[in-house]
């Protein structure tokens, strides 16, 4: 048996380098702040049965206003729905659509008060990979990309300038 390659290329490295900035939400501005508040107002509404593991999505709309969802379990564990998707989802449903100027998530285990900030969970959770290709997909719908704030219980936050650098290898090209 020989083993010798047919490919005569050289394989080559490449490299993809993802870039975000981490401190406070109130280091990002009022929007953002605005944006975390009103998640941890619905964070609460969030239907996690299952994992305890509760997650509001903010999306700020190009004219200002604001949309909220949150995770939504199901027994039969496929068909739950994370908030990321749920706010998008509504988003497109409402009279005249609209498009994304930035959006918040916040994630934590039920049990912790985000409005005292009590908990141990300020990591901040990145998307799920269904959320972050429903996120290319809003690109892809709005032919403009977003910056995503990811939130911690106590306020720290990961600021990404583009959606699309959470998914680099997306299913559609741009």
């Amino acid at each position: 048996m020989d083993l010798t390659p047919t490919n005569t290329q050289v394989p080559r490295n490449d490299e993809y380098r993802l870039t975000y900035r981490i401190g406070a939400v109130e280091d990002f501005g009022d929007l953002v702040v605005a944006m975390y508040r009103k998640a941890q107002e619905v964070w609460g509404s969030a239907y996690a049965p299952y994992s305890g593991f509760h997650v509001a999505a903010v999306v700020l709309t190009r004219d200002g206003s604001m949309l909220a969802g949150t995770n939504q379990e199901n027994a039969s564990y496929p068909v739950g729905i994370c908030a990321e998707r749920v706010v998008l989802s509504a988003l497109s449903c409402r009279e005249g659509g609209g498009d994304v100027a930035a959006m918040l998530v916040l994630a934590g285990r039920k049990g912790e008060d985000p409005r005292r900030g009590e908990g141990v969970s300020d990591q901040p959770v990145a998307p799920c990979g269904m959320c972050r290709q429903a996120l290319i997909e809003q690109i892809k719908r709005q032919k403009c990309d977003f910056p995503v704030f990811l939130a911690g219980m106590k306020g720290s936050c990961w600021h990404f300038e583009a959606a699309s650098a959470l998914l680099p290898f997306a299913f559609f090209e741009f």
